[in-house]
């Protein structure tokens, strides 16, 4: 299994490739960065899929804040791709009124239609809600198991999606670079409220013995909630590959709580430090001093790298003591190879 984490500023958009037991590749993705960004990452994806004779089996679109939707917008606004209503195979999205003007006839004719409408036109859109009360998903030699949305926070979502996208920031606060490591462990935690990040769906994949957390934008209560409530706890962790944090490394949406149950040192960071200044060097700060880490080297991979990023940590002169490193990321995507 191939993950490609493309560079798109503080946003997501995640393809994964793999072969499942019939030696056939499949492909899965997972939202598609900003609208000004599809050009150079997702569409180049799908054209590699394309030259391939594969298909897009499955494309897992999280929740509608633009960060994550706009380059599956720009994918359905462009004409320049043939036979595109045949690429993707299947939509996992709870249903929102995100509105766009298509530019090419075949999807619409001068009107404004909803992401959701067009989704169901193609008949691909999986039929029923996907949340943490939804059965584990088995997939040819995958499985998902959907932590968030729980249906409280999703239903918060639908009723807010009825009145109008969030144009809320995606961090709130400066920069925190300039603070130590030990201050940042002084100020408290508060979670976020964000109705669209609550609606996040996200989940545990495993294939075979691999492991690796898509946290999406969720609130950190549901994920441990919802891995409690399937037999996970202090004494019977959870062991994974990798955790995409939640929100870009927003000091929000991590819950140091999570490593109680939850046992990784490889963390994967969508964000340039720059856009919302995010991650949250508190974040950081929280995985690398917590109690219960990993006893291995904690690592970050960034799939950004600037200034911005490398800076993080300059103020901390006592920092090796921490036991953890840096990987950024300097090519079109961060590559994680689980073979």
């Amino acid at each position: 299994m191939k993950i490609k984490f493309w560079k798109v500023g503080c946003g997501d958009a995640i393809t994964i490739n793999f072969e499942d037991i019939d030696k056939i590749n499949r492909n899965i993705f997972i939202d598609g960065g900003y609208l000004g960004t599809y050009l150079r990452t997702i569409k180049q994806k799908l054209l590699a899929i394309q030259s391939k004779s594969q298909f897009v089996d499955i494309w897992i679109i999280t929740h509608t804040d633009r960060d994550h939707i706009g380059g599956v917008e720009a994918f359905l606004k462009d004409p320049t791709l043939p036979n595109k209503e045949h690429l993707v195979k299947e939509y996992w999205f709870n249903w929102s009124t995100y509105d766009f003007i298509p530019y090419s006839d075949k999807i619409s004719v001068n009107q404004g239609i909803t992401l959701r409408d067009y989704l169901f036109k193609t008949g691909k859109l999986k039929q029923i809600d996907i949340s943490s009360d939804s059965q584990p998903i088995i997939w040819h030699n995958l499985k998902f198991t959907i932590l968030s949305p729980d249906l409280d926070r999703l239903t918060n979502s639908k009723i807010a999606w009825q009145e109008k996208e969030s144009d809320k920031l995606l961090g709130a606060g400066l920069s925190d670079y300039n603070n130590t490591i030990e201050s940042l462990l002084k100020l408290p935690y508060e979670e976020d409220t964000d109705v669209w990040n609550g609606g996040s769906i996200a989940f545990l994949l495993e294939q075979n013995e691999k492991k690796i957390l898509f946290l999406a934008d969720s609130f950190p209560s549901v994920i441990i909630d919802a891995l409690r409530q399937i037999g996970y706890s202090d004494t019977n962790k959870l062991h994974v590959d990798y955790i995409k944090l939640s929100h870009h490394g927003s000091k929000r949406n991590f819950n140091p709580a999570l490593l109680e149950i939850v046992n990784c040192s490889r963390f994967i960071i969508l964000a340039n430090g720059v856009s919302h200044n995010l991650p949250n060097k508190w974040t950081l700060a929280q995985i690398i001093t917590n109690p219960n880490r990993s006893n291995d080297k904690i690592e970050f991979y960034f799939n950004d790298d600037n200034d911005s990023l490398r800076s993080i940590f300059e103020v901390d002169n006592d920092k090796e003591q921490y036991n953890f490193t840096c990987y950024y990321n300097s090519s079109p995507y961060l590559l994680i190879d689980l073979g």
